[in-house]
């Protein structure tokens, strides 16, 4: 009975994944973890950071691309700003005028020919 539990559990540690099992001294993982550790050569670091610089230079001379066509835009329309505001003023103004002038027709036909 015992013989027959322990081949049985030899053969389910048989079919057991790499992971669990020794090789060469040295398990799976911590085989793994070494590979993981390894330091890549300078060579392929600095092509790396060359890379990464010219990305990035790429992108501050497309910044500052935007940044000069925005500031001709605004140099461009610097006076429409005030050019609204005095259109606001002046349609605040029209209307109240406008109010003030359709009262006084009303005043002055409807009001004072009723009572004349």
């Amino acid at each position: 009975m015992k013989e027959m539990k322990a081949q049985q559990e030899s053969k389910e540690r048989d079919r057991l994944p790499s992971i669990f099992t020794l090789d060469e001294g040295k398990s799976f993982r911590a085989r793994n973890r070494l590979n993981s550790n390894k330091v890549e050569s300078p060579r392929k670091l600095k092509a790396e950071l060359e890379k990464v610089r010219r990305e990035n230079d790429q992108l501050k001379s497309s910044g500052q691309e935007i940044d000069k066509e925005l500031n001709s835009l605004i140099k461009e329309n610097k006076y429409l700003g005030p050019l609204a505001f005095i259109g606001v003023v002046t349609l605040i103004i029209g209307s109240i005028w406008l109010g003030f002038y359709l009262y006084e027709l009303y005043l002055k036909y409807y009001v004072l020919v009723e009572f004349a």
